[in-house]
């Protein structure tokens, strides 16, 4: 594996987008990053377990998103966490990453809720096709096991418990895993479980004693098929007498029909009575509202009669309508002549004659009057007419409803007196109780189909178990062949376990012995590691003309760093050479991967130092330092430097001493 560019938005204190490409160059294989206690070299570490592993081991590990970010976003605006890096593995290009998104909750939330994430992989292999494989996850954790990163993805100042006397179990997995043992222990416990677990269970299956299991088993299924048979007796008993009762019920309900009926027609009369005497108020409504506006015609009829006798009267004296008119008498006086010729003299007998003609002449406005009042007179009697034709109407309908209510009342204390000489019996209680027994019938006709279909499983496994029986002394040989198999599968166990043992201290001894080269390198003193029978990785010094541990002397912690340096660099070494090397091993390929060293340098001496420095660029392919400036001295710069194709300064930008800005972040910036 080697890796080419990484890529971070938002991650902890890294704001915004961020990018580190890295060294790739043989000569050149270093990637130095250089960054103050706090600037966010754990953080950057840590963005390669994000991103493998989805786990982080710093203070509040679920603290993901930029606080920055956060800060500058609205509430309810999403800030996306993303880690990509891209690389090359065994002949193939990958583009790999992890993302979250995080939606702010209120003004001050500076967490976020997490509301989706994800991962993908994707690589480009040796004829240039693109593949992305199916679960994104699992691929990720294969490139580096997880139970590895401790050794690829190290922290300098807690590397050194490797050394400690009570880690033997993680130098253990470390070298079984890396080394092949992992493949061996796998096909032992294979061996081991297929022996358990099919061989063995074959002779038991086919083994002498079979014939008697058989008969055994052919016993138990026959009382079981008798408790069938009598549970099927019961079944059919429970049956037959709810039916019984059920027809019962059915008969009884038959007998009380009528009354259902006639609780039915009751029902109907009762509402249709109570529909006629709503109608008998609108009736009634309807005479109120009429008298209201037409009541005055029934007592004006009195004056009315009066007007038109008075009217009839001078119609029979001729007054109205009148022959002659007062103008026409007045108009002949004027002239001084009769229409029959005569002179008109003023107070003579014939002017005083024509003169009481005006007296009795009519006028124009008078006998219009006359004939409108009895136009009007004649109106009224027919209205008088009409509004008593209308209120017989609504009484009328008003009677028939009646009428009818009466009619129903009879009928309804007919029915009352029918009902009330029946029994009282409940028909809706009666019908919840055949709605009962019907179910129950259900219930035992499914159990009973239950029963007969385990009756008839139960029937074709005896029919099984006597065909077992007639084939046992034929099985015995299938017995003979299982076991013959299972001694096969012990002797190839035991094979690799010899194997294993034999591998194992091999392995042991190779990695020991280039963990002591290493040390040795680097550390001048009369120290020395040992790599113990029980996986303890140990450091030596001579006190006295005898060795004790480190531990039991005093002495800095220096050493076991140095050691479990050591350590993680035989392995990388060793298992780059395999892969490189032309020799086939069956159990051991190799591999290629680079290290990811976060303050290699924290609890060494300067002399310590300068033997690190000078072997790191040769424990691996590619290296990643992330180093603090005090760590960057001389004697490291010195002898590192040369070999560092890419470095990057890590730009930590302080809220207490940049007044513009309120939350930290760092800027990646590549020295040019």
């Amino acid at each position: 594996m080697e890796f080419d560019t990484l890529r971070l938005s938002n991650f902890r204190q890294y704001y915004g987008d961020q990018s580190v490409k890295f060294s790739q160059d043989e000569d050149e294989n270093v990637t130095v990053i250089h960054g103050a206690n706090g600037a966010g070299k754990s953080a950057l570490r840590n963005t390669f377990l994000w991103l493998f592993y989805n786990d982080v081991d710093l203070p509040q590990p679920d603290h993901v998103a930029n606080e920055r970010a956060m800060a500058e976003a609205d509430v309810g605006d999403p800030i996306r966490v993303e880690v990509k890096l891209e690389f090359d593995h065994n002949d193939r290009h990958y583009w790999t990453g992890r993302w979250a998104e995080y939606e702010k909750q209120a003004s001050d939330d500076l967490d976020g809720e997490l509301v989706d994430e994800g991962s993908h992989v994707q690589y480009m292999d040796v004829d240039g096709k693109t593949v992305t494989p199916e679960n994104p996850n699992t691929s990720l954790e294969r490139f580096i096991p997880k139970r590895l990163s401790h050794l690829f993805f190290f922290h300098g100042e807690e590397i050194d418990q490797l050394s400690r006397q009570d880690n033997q179990d993680k130098v253990r997995d470390a070298i079984r895993n890396l080394m092949g043992l992992e493949i061996l222990e796998r096909s032992i416990r294979h061996l081991k479980w297929v022996q358990k677990n099919a061989f063995e269970e074959e002779m038991e299956e086919y083994g002498s004693d079979e014939l008697s299991e058989y008969i055994v088993a052919h016993d138990e299924k026959q009382e079981k098929l008798s408790s069938k048979k009598e549970r099927l007796l019961d079944l059919e008993q429970s049956i037959e007498e709810t039916e019984g009762e059920l027809a019962s019920v059915e008969k009884r309900l038959r007998e009380l029909e009528d009354t259902r009926e006639l609780q039915e027609e009751r029902d109907k009369l009762e509402e249709r009575e109570k529909e006629l005497r709503e109608e008998i108020e609108e009736i009634n409504n309807d005479v109120r509202e009429t008298c209201s506006e037409y009541g005055y015609l029934v007592f004006s009829m009195p004056a009315v009669q009066k007007t038109a006798e008075a009217l009839e009267e001078k119609r029979d004296k001729g007054e109205i309508p009148s022959e002659i008119k007062a103008r026409f008498v007045e108009d002949r006086l004027d002239m001084g002549q009769c229409i029959c010729g005569r002179d008109l003299i003023e107070e003579t007998d014939p002017y005083e004659q024509v003169k009481d003609w005006k007296t009795k002449a009519g006028t124009n406005d008078l006998d219009q009057a006359a004939t409108n009042i009895t136009s009007r007179l004649r109106g009224i009697t027919k209205a008088r007419s009409g509004l008593f034709d209308e209120i017989q109407d609504d009484l009328s309908r008003r009677r028939a409803r009646l009428d009818e209510i009466n009619e129903i009342s009879e009928r309804l204390d007919d029915i009352s007196d029918q009902i009330s000489g029946k029994a009282k019996e409940d028909i809706q209680e009666l019908e919840r109780r055949r709605g009962q027994m019907e179910e129950r019938i259900t219930n035992l006709d499914q159990e009973m189909d239950r029963v007969e279909n385990e009756i008839k499983r139960i029937k074709e496994q005896i029919s099984d178990i006597e065909s077992d029986i007639e084939d046992a002394r034929e099985e015995e040989e299938k017995s003979k062949k299982a076991r013959r198999r299972f001694i096969a599968a012990q002797r190839a166990r035991e094979e690799l376990e010899v194997k294993f043992e034999s591998y194992q201290d091999q392995v042991r001894e190779q990695v020991d012995d280039t963990v002591k080269e290493i040390f040795d390198d680097i550390i001048s003193k009369n120290y020395w590691t040992e790599i113990g029978e029980d996986y303890s990785l140990d450091v030596y010094k001579e006190v006295g003309g005898r060795n004790d541990l480190i531990s039991s002397v005093p002495t800095s912690t220096g050493e076991r760093q140095v050691a479990s340096l050591a350590f993680i660099g035989a392995l990388t070494y060793l298992t780059r050479e395999q892969y490189r090397s032309s020799e086939n091993n069956v159990y051991f390929q190799g591999g290629v991967y680079p290290l990811v060293m976060d303050a290699p340098f924290g609890y060494l001496g300067t002399e310590y130092q300068r033997g690190v420095s000078k072997k790191i660029p040769h424990l691996a392919d590619q290296v990643v330092v992330l180093v603090t400036e005090p760590q960057w001295e001389a004697e490291v710069k010195h002898h590192l430097e040369r070999y560092a194709g890419k470095q990057y300064y890590l730009e930590y930008h302080d809220p207490e001493k940049e007044v513009d800005i309120e939350y930290e972040y760092t800027e990646i910036r590549e020295e040019v």
